[in-house]
């Protein structure tokens, strides 16, 4: 708990100087938390019995991020080509292990787990590098500074707010076969003190809504996003057999126990500001 703290009071303020900082510093530390956090995403499907590409993965990553940062590319684009040319690149290994298989050199059932490991590989990389390239799109916009800063600090009073309650008042726990510790009761603490935090943000930051109760409706939905985005790793790590996706971070874990609750934040967030608030 102590490792945790200390990493926490260093940790924060040193995200928010560089979010300040913006242009490349930021380019810079989202491109060293995604390729770490996708290295781990690797690992845990590695864990499931199931090989990533490496390459075409954290290539189509440093792709993403770069693009965002540029903004020549419409992402969807990237996307795709990403998709066709890792599914190229699973034909291709494919084709190998069939002409392998016909000379009994390679069993069939290797041939069908090539294209596990081609899905994963694209969902994995996707998973990482779609909301982490919204990140920094998010940041290159005139506003974008506060929003990211509500997106950080939103996240973590939901985190936090979530992980005391829980500890103080839990009794009935939220999704045994998934996390065993997070409970009902926890995750509605979040849910209260996280969007009470984003609604006073909204309004020190001048981030308008078009109303009231689209403020809280936004607060609400961000903090569920929280709270989904950690269950969504949670359940990987439970497939895996693991408690945490990696040791790099004293107290905390892994790049992926920190960042797992901000990747479905960051998607809900852009998506709300393109399609509703804008």
């Amino acid at each position: 708990m102590v490792a945790r703290l200390l990493i926490s009071l260093i940790a924060i303020p040193a995200l928010v100087g560089i979010v300040l900082l913006g242009e490349l510093w930021f380019l810079l530390l989202v491109t060293v938390i995604s390729l770490l956090a996708l290295h781990e995403v690797y690992r845990i499907i590695g864990l499931c019995g199931i090989k990533a590409y490496y390459l075409p993965g954290f290539i189509a990553l440093l792709v993403l991020l770069g693009n965002a940062y540029l903004d020549s590319v419409p992402n969807i684009a990237i996307v795709t080509l990403f998709i066709v040319s890792t599914i190229l690149w699973n034909f291709v290994s494919v084709l190998i292990l069939r002409l392998r298989a016909v000379h009994h050199t390679t069993p069939m059932n290797s041939v069908n787990a090539e294209f596990n490991n081609a899905i994963f590989t694209i969902m994995g990389s996707l998973y990482i590098g779609w909301p982490l390239s919204l990140a920094i799109s998010i940041r290159e916009e005139s506003d974008g500074i506060f929003w990211i800063l509500l997106v950080m600090l939103g996240t973590f009073a939901t985190d936090t707010a979530s992980f005391f309650v829980g500890k103080i008042m839990g009794r009935h726990q939220l999704a045994p076969s998934i996390s065993p510790n997070k409970t009902v009761e926890g995750s509605l603490g979040g849910v209260v003190v996280g969007a009470t935090v984003i609604l006073i943000m909204l309004d020190i930051l001048n981030l308008e809504l078009n109303s009231v109760p689209a403020a809280v409706l936004f607060s609400v939905m961000f903090t569920i996003s929280a709270q989904v985005g950690d269950l969504l790793e949670s359940m990987l790590k439970r497939k895996a057999l693991i408690k945490d996706s990696g040791s790099i971070i004293p107290g905390h874990g892994g790049v992926l126990d920190r960042l797992d609750s901000i990747v479905l934040v960051l998607l809900f967030v852009y998506y709300s500001r393109l399609w509703v608030i804008s």
